[in-house]
């Protein structure tokens, strides 16, 4: 991987430190297991108020208990165990759709059953829908998400690649080294620590833009700290300095918090269609907005060079550009490798974070070079449909065996030996909504 640099007067910029009020809080911390069984606790006592012991038992009190109050019971035992889940920043909550389970509890209560086994038995129910069974809703975060990664063709001793898997943080990421020898994974091993380390440290509860700010800083204090090491480049030449891509994605409820460097990439799948959400810092990124600046090209001609840059593979397909265009996208290809920024080979960066809207059924891919570049934005895309019904992991492991063949192809302009990440992650299929009682 190449890297063009941009000079740096080395001042000795430090940025400041995260705000406190995005931090977790460090008064009480709650474990997660905490929050579960407290949630559980209230919803029994709830009912533990109007329930005797002896279940099955009819009492005439209970006669007064209308259908509406029931339900009313109902929403209230599902918004009790939704609080719970809340305060806990869980991203297990997910999986549970608190209006289907007034939908499903409902039902219960709308025959009046004038027992303490019927009342007994919508706890229960309630329980379930609720989800209280911890390790089934691990399992289900889980299979949302699977990686795949394979060292260069090059270097089979060392993957320079790194990533971030964890579904209860909801992080994922992608650190791509570069530095040659073991500094490029020096660099990544130490973002991936660095960013890992500093989410965690958040309260799971910040969202919006003070999330964004504070993945932004978090970008900055990582560049500082691989920009200061003894092999960073404020001590060592240029040419010999260790740096990385870094790119996060941070799920919270039905949004994916977006921080970049490099070109390392997220695509949002949906519909059958690919989109690259994130914008590579590449030096052919750079020279085709020099062209748009300078008046060279129309926003529309840059866009179909870019369109073409990302499909091209074959010496018959120059034709769809004319003369002008193609000369411009010969020296886009010539520079396509080539980076101007990344996190730690200058001492000041502006990272790029973004927020997605995320539905039920998308899905987020999440690449190093050595994955997007062998292959055609078509055919990623085609993969992508073509495993529509495959699990995560399972779609993961096909697109890089899809790279490994393409790689293998000695007639392929596209191939190209290096560490190859990929990451799929499907959105979550619900929302989490606050149940209301009828009137």
């Amino acid at each position: 991987m190449n890297v063009q640099q941009q000079s740096s007067d080395r001042r000795g910029h430090r940025p400041p430190p995260l705000p406190a009020e995005i931090l977790k809080p460090k008064l009480k911390e709650s474990t997660l297991t905490e929050v579960w069984a407290g949630a559980e606790d209230e919803i029994t006592a709830e009912l533990d108020k109007l329930l005797p012991e002896s279940a099955g038992e009819s009492i005439p009190e209970l006669e007064e208990l209308s259908a509406k109050e029931h339900a009313a019971m109902a929403v209230r035992l599902a918004n009790t165990g939704e609080d719970a889940k809340q305060k806990a920043g869980s991203t297990l909550a997910d999986e549970i759709d608190t209006v289907a389970i007034t939908q499903e509890i409902a039902p219960l209560a709308a025959k009046e059953e004038k027992s303490w086994g019927g009342l007994r038995k919508l706890l229960n129910r309630a329980k379930e829908a609720l989800g209280l069974s911890r390790q089934e809703s691990k399992e289900a975060a889980k299979k949302r998400s699977g990686a795949a990664t394979e060292a260069s063709e090059n270097h089979r001793e060392r993957n320079e690649d790194k990533f971030i898997e964890d579904t209860d943080l909801g992080l994922y990421a992608i650190f791509d080294g570069m530095g040659g020898q073991a500094n490029g994974e020096k660099a990544s091993n130490m973002a991936k620590e660095l960013v890992l380390q500093k989410i965690k440290g958040l309260d799971k509860n910040v969202t919006g833009e003070p999330l964004l700010a504070a993945l932004k800083q978090i970008y900055l204090e990582t560049n500082q700290a691989i920009w200061e090491d003894p092999n960073g480049a404020k001590n060592v030449e240029p040419k010999k300095a260790m740096g990385t891509t870094a790119t996060t994605v941070l799920m919270r409820e039905n949004k994916a918090y977006i921080a970049q460097v490099g070109d390392s990439r997220v695509y949002r799948f949906r519909g059958g269609k690919l989109e690259q959400i994130t914008k590579d810092d590449s030096a052919a990124t750079y020279l085709l907005d020099v062209h748009i600046k300078k008046g060279n090209l129309t926003q529309a001609q840059a866009e179909k060079i870019n369109l073409f840059l990302e499909n091209y593979s074959d010496d018959s397909q120059l034709g769809q550009l004319t003369e002008h265009e193609k000369s411009i996208f010969k020296t886009l290809y010539e520079n396509r490798h080539g980076m101007y920024k990344t996190i730690g080979l200058e001492e000041n960066i502006d990272p790029a974070v973004l927020t997605v809207d995320l539905e039920p059924g998308d899905r987020l891919i999440i690449t190093s070079d050595g994955i997007h570049d062998p292959l055609t934005h078509i055919d990623l895309e085609a993969q992508l449909n073509a495993a529509a019904n495959s699990s995560a992991k399972e779609t993961a492991e096909v697109i890089l065996q899809l790279v490994i063949n393409a790689n293998a192809n000695p007639l392929s302009k596209r191939s190209k030996p290096d560490d190859k990440t990929v990451l799929v992650v499907d959105a979550p299929r619900t929302t989490k909504k606050k149940v209301r009682a009828a009137a």
